[in-house]
């Protein structure tokens, strides 16, 4: 998988993510659970439309700041609930490559926005 088709996946991993917390949420009626209902459904109507948008990498650059900055704190998000399990070897190394490329993907995202907000000044 090429570093596009990773970013796309991890996209739609956390919008299947974001979900499901909006779908069990939602089965609740108490207040907390409808906030938090209503706050993944937000989240998941943006980056669903995002994600139309996101071609690869490079197609990143053509959002806006708050659109990138959302789709940077969406991947944020996705890396901290991560999951990796260490039950079986192979699968195991295969999510701690996954869980380090997309360090790596956040990283990169951060030093490119931070950048370009040097050259508005």
């Amino acid at each position: 998988m090429n570093d596009d088709e990773f970013l796309i996946s991890c996209l739609k991993n956390y919008l299947a993510d974001v979900k499901e917390e909006y779908d069990y949420a939602k089965q609740f009626t108490d207040a907390d659970s409808a906030e938090i209902a209503e706050d993944n459904i937000e989240i998941y109507d943006i980056l669903k439309v995002l994600i139309d948008d996101i071609k690869g990498i490079e197609s990143l650059n053509d959002l806006d700041d708050d659109d990138y900055l959302f789709v940077y704190e969406c991947l944020q998000a996705y890396a901290e609930a991560f999951v990796i399990d260490g039950r079986e070897e192979k699968a195991r190394e295969k999510a701690e490559e996954d869980f380090a490329r997309l360090s790596e993907l956040l990283d990169e995202m951060a030093a490119d926005f931070n950048y370009d907000e040097d050259e508005d000044e």
